[in-house]
Order: structure tokens, then C-alpha cells, then sequence
């Protein structure tokens, strides 16, 4: 039995090629896309650390403040260098906004984003009362309260971020001091 191939007949350009073209075109453009925004939002994440770090140091209250006070503090640099004479040379310096407020007795070490271990960095013992978050976020933690911590002790806790939410959580502890009192600090993770 014979078969009769029928010649192949021309293929639709318009109709099945330019389309296909198009969506390859789209794939690779949305790619591009997609590096470069996560890329960026490396970028953001690690200026947004700095922000909260600076934060913990000053005593402004929030991470919009040491904005603000880190924002002023280059335009003060800025216009002290403008009425020089002579050039003035970059030198890296730590923050001149620091805490006017007795240290807090707590260290905080970070092992990978969201996962801390508070540590007692006084020669004391002092009460764990309460570890909250202010911002919405949700914190995993081991241990009950209250939780008296020595000297030198450190314990693990997670802080959950919420889809969503802000970058940057606002946990709030609250300790009871040798001497009974009792006094809160306010750290930005």
C-alpha cells in the first residue's frame, strides 16, 4: 500500500512564527525584570540593616528618625566642608547620635536573619519579663517567662516576618534589674 505524502504547505507567519517570537521576546524582557529586581531589593535589604542598626544606637526611637538625624548629619558634614579652605578628607566614623540613657544589660547576636540569641553582657543576673514585637511579626522562643538570665548566658529566639509587613520589626523587652527595677528595651531587627 502506497502512501501519498501531500507537499507541506507554507507556514502561517503572522499567525503561528511572529506570536511564538513574541513570547520569547516577553520571557527573556521579564527575566531581565525579575534580576534586576531582586538585584535591587539586595540592596534595599542591606541598607535597611545599616538603617536599623543605627537606629539601636541612637536614642531618636524609631528607624524614620535616624534617618532623618543620619540624613542631617551628612548635610551638616556637607555644608562644614563647603566653608573649608582646604580639602578635607573622608574619614569613617561611627555615629555621633548615641544613647544618653543607661546601657542596657542585653547584647543581641545575630545568626541569620531572624534568628538572634540574647545574651546578659552585664555581671548580674537579670529577669526576662517579656519579649514583645510591636510591629506585626511573630516571635518564637524556647524558653518561658519570667527567665531569669546570668551573666554571660545567652538564649535563642526567631522573629517571623510578616508578608507584607515592614522590614524592619520594632521587639520591645522588658527586664526586671537586680534592684527590682524594671525597665524596657527597644531593639529594631
Amino acid at each position: 500500500m502506497l502512501e501519498v505524502l501531500a507537499p507541506e504547505s507554507p507556514t502561517d507567519f503572522w499567525g503561528v512564527v511572529f506570536p511564538a517570537y513574541l513570547g520569547a521576546v516577553g520571557a527573556i524582557v521579564s527575566s531581565g525584570v525579575a534580576a534586576w529586581a531582586l538585584i535591587r531589593e539586595i540592596g534595599t535589604r542591606k541598607g535597611l540593616t545599616e538603617i536599623a542598626r543605627e537606629a539601636n544606637k541612637s536614642d531618636l526611637g524609631d528607624p524614620h528618625s535616624a534617618v532623618v538625624a543620619m540624613g542631617q548629619a551628612a548635610q551638616e558634614a556637607a555644608e562644614w566642608r563647603d566653608t573649608q579652605d582646604e580639602p578635607v578628607h573622608p574619614l569613617r566614623t561611627t555615629s555621633t547620635y548615641r544613647r544618653q540613657t543607661p546601657a542596657s544589660p542585653w547584647e543581641i547576636r545575630t545568626l541569620r536573619r531572624g534568628h538572634y540569641i540574647l545574651r546578659n553582657a552585664t555581671d548580674h543576673p537579670v529577669t526576662l519579663l517579656e519579649m514583645a514585637s510591636e510591629s506585626p511579626a511573630n516571635i518564637t522562643t524556647l524558653f518561658s517567662w519570667p527567665l531569669t538570665v546570668h551573666p554571660g548566658e545567652g538564649y535563642e529566639f526567631r522573629v517571623h516576618h510578616v508578608l507584607g509587613g515592614p522590614a524592619i520589626i520594632t521587639v520591645v523587652f522588658t527586664y526586671e534589674l537586680p534592684n527590682g527595677e524594671v525597665a524596657t528595651w527597644q531593639q529594631f531587627l
